[in-house]
């Protein structure tokens, strides 16, 4: 009975020292209302062999407004209601033996709080490549005229995961007004639409041209 004891106090305490209840980032304050970091600063790069966290900061609005006249179908126009909470209900697009996990732990942020959801490795990164991360959430609103309740889903679909090998861990470099990069195409190949990021050190004008 010791022994098994023994391998149970052992299988909690790796699992413990991969997922640990996240911590908002404190920079941000009830006012900063958004989910950082933002398109532009985005992820952590993770290295092959090496445990990878990272944390998203979501600070949530106590209410909001909404387009009254499209949720009830009545001439209200621009309504000013609660927010309940907004839930995390799905990320999609992790690399291999990559899970996430939430302070609160049911990953539903309460409005007017600061919530976080910490996006982790179980075991160290084996392959290399870039993983682009979408992020469902369900947003619960109250005081609508009429239906009382309303609910709405979105889609954060600007984050993504470097893997690269250990070796690269020097070609990191902060964003100046140099800086230039461009991101793979995703989904490729593409059905109906495809979406390419790129991160810029200053404000211009920009010119693609797809071939």
């Amino acid at each position: 009975m010791k022994r098994i004891l023994l391998i149970l106090i052992s299988i909690s305490t790796v699992f413990t020292s991969y997922a640990q209840q996240c911590t908002p980032d404190p920079q941000y304050t009830i006012n900063d209302v958004g989910i950082y970091p933002d398109s532009v600063t985005n992820l952590a790069a993770g290295y092959v062999g090496q445990a990878y966290s990272d944390i998203i900061t979501a600070v949530t609005p106590a209410d909001t407004s909404v387009d009254g006249t499209a949720i009830t179908g009545l001439p209200l126009g621009m309504i000013n209601v609660d927010i309940d909470s907004i839930t995390i209900l799905d990320v999609q697009g992790l690399p291999t033996n990559f899970t996430y996990s939430c302070n609160p732990p049911s990953c539903g942020f309460p409005g007017g709080t600061i919530a976080c959801a910490e996006l982790y490795s179980t075991s160290n990164p084996t392959a290399i490549g870039t993983y682009p991360i979408t992020v469902t959430t369900r947003t619960y609103v109250s005081g609508v005229p009429v239906l009382g309740v309303w609910e709405q889903d979105d889609v954060v679909d600007y984050y993504y995961i470097d893997i690269l090998t250990a070796t690269n861990t020097s070609q990191i470099s902060k964003i100046d007004i140099n800086t230039f990069e461009l991101k793979n195409a995703y989904p490729n190949p593409a059905i109906g639409t495809t979406k390419i990021q790129f991160v810029t050190g200053k404000k211009q004008d920009l010119i693609f041209k797809l071939h």
